[in-house]
């Protein structure tokens, strides 16, 4: 998910406008100066036959024509999931009839570059190219009491390549659709938990557009004051 937040203020940006054609028309204002950019990510991967979701938060700068994007985040795994994990290696354990159980949880830095091939008043589409760096700390636990026998970390350094597609459906939001896939530069222990395909899908926010909006909204309330 792209350009978070400020969803609230949608109905009343459209009703500060000139009704609903305006808001379901996209924004046509082209900008070339460099300018910031936050967005939220959470991505869904398929790792050891169980959907993982890993989230995190990026920021960095856009600029040029196609509003192209560097950024650096943070991202880790949720709670939920590592749960899932602990409870895969549980069962495993008992199936294989040994007495303790290994879980894995992940934390990394990563940068992206966003070129944008297509950057149109309704379509954007890119191949982002991403590398990140992290730690993942391993422990084995007792089965029977849950007793930490070891832990271990290792390094986490995925290459990632995707596709984006984005449809810019309004005004102020817009549809969103990146797959992809995530492989580990080395044979680390991690490599093997968390390399494979992802794919995330959402709303987008346009919040620069909202803020445009509301700049222009107050200053005709001021002139007519």
């Amino acid at each position: 998910m792209r350009y978070i937040f400020a969803f609230v203020f949608i109905p009343f940006f459209a009703s500060a406008q000139s009704g609903l054609k305006y808001f379901l028309t996209p924004d046509t204002t082209k900008y070339t100066k460099l300018d910031w950019t936050i967005n939220m990510d959470g991505r869904s991967s398929i790792a050891n036959k169980k959907f993982v979701n890993i989230i995190g938060i990026n920021s960095g700068i856009a600029y040029g024509k196609n509003r192209s994007e560097i950024t650096l985040g943070y991202y880790w795994v949720n709670y939920n999931n590592k749960q899932r994990f602990i409870d895969l290696r549980r069962d495993r354990a008992k199936l294989v009839n040994v007495d303790y159980y290994t879980h894995t949880d992940l934390y990394y830095y990563n940068l992206m570059y966003f070129p944008y091939l297509k950057y149109s008043n309704r379509w954007r589409i890119s191949l982002p190219v991403e590398i990140g760096i992290g730690t993942g700390n391993v422990t084995r636990n007792s089965l029977k009491d849950d007793i930490l026998i070891w832990k271990k970390k290792d390094v986490f350094v995925p290459i990632q390549l995707g596709f984006y597609v984005e449809y810019k459906a309004t005004r102020y939001i817009g549809f969103s659709l990146m797959a992809g896939y995530r492989q580990s530069l080395k044979a680390y222990r991690l490599s093997n938990e968390f390399s494979g395909p992802y794919y995330s899908y959402g709303f987008s926010f346009y919040t620069d557009t909202m803020g445009r909006d509301l700049k222009k909204w107050r200053l005709k309330r001021k002139e007519k004051k």
